[in-house]
């Protein structure tokens, strides 16, 4: 799973893939200090959903394209 992360010291915020089962804490890529888990609300999942078919490639196209630009989520 990704999770995002913010930096105490630069308020940095990143996003790293972990375990789901691993809850350390991650050093911020720009300063290497530490960064703590950010907390959200999660997400709900309305409607029929999403099949790969449905994706024309572009993140700007899909639908489930990732919030920060890096592609589909399928």
């Amino acid at each position: 799973m990704y999770y995002d992360f913010q930096c105490q010291s630069c308020r940095h915020v990143f996003e790293k893939e972990k375990s789901i089962r691993d809850d350390s804490n991650e050093k911020c890529p720009k300063c290497g200090n530490e960064s703590l888990r950010v907390i959200s609300g999660g997400i709900g999942i309305l409607g029929k959903g999403i099949k790969p078919s449905d994706c024309t490639g572009t993140a700007a196209s899909c639908p489930s394209a990732h919030k920060c630009g890096m592609g589909c989520m399928h």
